[in-house]
């Protein structure tokens, strides 16, 4: 897959990672990404939640 979008693995971080009240730029510098990556997930995550 293109190092341009987001693994499975990486989406799931993000979401474990945002749970425990992470910054979005401390997710970029774990995952080794842009913070901008981590941006458009923590947006599906706020859906995602709203819809459970």
């Amino acid at each position: 897959m293109s190092d341009r979008f987001l693994s499975q693995a990486e989406r799931i971080v993000i979401a474990d990672r945002l749970r425990e009240g992470a910054s979005q730029a401390a997710i970029a510098a774990e995952l080794r990404r842009s913070p901008g990556t981590i941006r458009p997930s923590r947006s599906f995550q706020r859906k995602s939640t709203l819809r459970s």
